[in-house]
């Protein structure tokens, strides 16, 4: 994936400030160059699998760069509605809300979700979700 923006997280800060047992996910969009063998009939994506052009929203680990390789799993198409940098900001921060909002806490209708930090990543994504649930936030 040739990138053309990449989103910051708070432990990718770290990383680079000299904290490397801190884990660096690295939230990139960009445009596919190459596809691997591996990559057709990728279930994530409903409209099929990721061919060269698309342009895609990926999470890879390691440093900032200009090019990355990701599993098909860690890619999925860039709703055109977004810009680049927009959807940087959308991987990590709602996997970890999702993760602990819907998998473990099993949010539902009417559920009182008080959220500590609502205006960082994960806070923002967490009202999000609770809101989309119907949870009171």
């Amino acid at each position: 994936v040739a990138v053309r923006a990449c989103g910051l997280t708070w432990p990718t800060v770290l990383y680079y400030r000299g904290c490397k047992r801190t884990a660096n996910l690295v939230e990139s969009a960009g445009v596919v160059t190459r596809v691997g063998k591996s990559a057709s009939g990728h279930a994530g994506n409903a409209a099929g699998s990721i061919k060269v052009g698309d342009q895609v929203v990926c999470v890879s680990t390691g440093p900032v760069r200009s090019y990355v390789v990701v599993p098909k799993e860690l890619a999925v198409r860039k709703p055109s509605s977004l810009s680049f940098e927009q959807a940087t900001s959308i991987p990590v921060a709602f996997a970890v809300a999702y993760a602990t909002v819907i998998d473990i806490a099993h949010l539902k209708k009417d559920d009182l979700l008080l959220v500590h930090a609502a205006a960082g990543g994960v806070g923002l994504a967490a009202v999000q979700l609770a809101r989309v649930r119907g949870a009171k936030v």
